[in-house]
């Protein structure tokens, strides 16, 4: 409550039009940042611009998101701590086909407070603990070893610090009709700014480009998402295993308009493993977000969820939240 209370004051002193209910974009996707060792040593993924632009428009976001991690696997790895996230997104419409912006992410890291609450948690409902138990509580280190067990890397402690800045372009292809989806396709490319030591940036560039449709259901109240994407780094090796080279993510959305100001969204997002044969970091890593988005008046829009990994426990945050308020001038 003490992030979503200056969110939504926010909310009604800043000015962004609301979506109309009968196009085929309703409020839209989350502005979300899944927390994962994916999207930390592989920066990019950008939200979509999932609205309609006109000409010298400024679109600007605010999300923040918090996420516990615990991903253990012996003689491996280990990423044990709390990560919070600071984005602050800004697009501006060139015409009313193509936008151009850039994301500022900042991240932190942490021991956190939730170990003893998700421990207690995994004992109620007998779910598997994945040895945090053998930790101490509300502590972070990240650390990994190679294949011969003499080498690797590790940070302990608290970080705080600026991560890679995506530079992108969305064409705005088509806003689509009763038959077609809306189409996005977007491109993107990252300044290896984050520190790398510290799992803050890559240390190298990264290349993108995705393709989202959104599509209206008839004309019920629901609306349907997806979107594709793919990431390319010519880093091939980090501290303990190899990295893939290319990577691809999918993103589907369902969002119910419940009202013409009220959406519930959920968020289901999958992007390819990080690494070529490294235990668990080979497999993909999938997040889960259940929330609700309000349009406060005809410019602000404020969103919460929840995010919880799902298939794959060991390559991603336990549970997360996330919370942004969007406006245009």
């Amino acid at each position: 409550m003490m992030v979503l209370a200056p969110l939504i004051l926010l909310g009604f002193t800043a000015a962004a039009r609301s979506a109309d209910s009968e196009s085929n974009i309703g409020l839209g996707q989350f502005s979300v940042r899944p927390l994962s060792l994916h999207t930390m040593l592989r920066p990019g993924q950008t939200p979509n611009s999932l609205y309609v632009i006109e000409p010298g428009e400024f679109h600007a976001t605010l999300a923040v998101g918090y996420a516990n991690v615990w991903n253990s696997s012996t003689n491996k790895f280990l990423v044990d701590g709390e990560w919070g996230n600071l984005d602050v997104r800004l697009a501006y419409a060139v015409n009313n086909r193509i936008e151009v912006g850039f994301i500022l992410p900042f991240s932190t890291r942490q021991g956190g407070f939730l170990d003893k609450t998700i421990d207690a948690f995994h004992e109620t409902f007998r779910f598997e603990s994945q040895g945090r138990g053998n930790a101490p509580e509300n502590e972070t280190a990240i650390s990994f070893f190679d294949s011969t067990q003499e080498s690797s890397f590790l940070a302990e402690g608290s970080s705080s610090g600026i991560n890679d800045i995506p530079l992108f372009l969305v064409w705005h292809a088509s806003e689509g009709d009763v038959s077609r989806p809306a189409i996005r396709l977007k491109s993107f490319v990252t300044l290896p700014v984050g520190e790398e030591d510290e799992l803050e940036g890559a240390g190298k560039s990264v290349i993108g480009t995705g393709l989202m449709a959104a599509k209206r259901i008839g004309t019920s109240n629901h609306h349907l998402y997806g979107e594709i994407e793919y990431s390319y780094s010519d880093k091939k090796r980090w501290d303990g295993f190899e990295l893939n080279q290319h990577m691809f993510g999918v993103t589907v959305i369902w969002e119910y308009r419940w009202s013409r100001r009220t959406s519930i969204v959920t968020q289901y997002n999958v992007v390819s493993g990080i690494a070529k044969d490294y235990d668990e970091w080979t497999n993909e890593s999938h997040h889960v977000n259940l929330g609700i988005k309000r349009q406060i008046n005809e410019t602000v829009m404020v969103e919460i969820s929840l995010q919880e990994n799902i298939f794959h426990y060991n390559t991603s945050a336990d549970i997360g939240i996330n919370a942004a308020v969007s406006t245009v001038f």
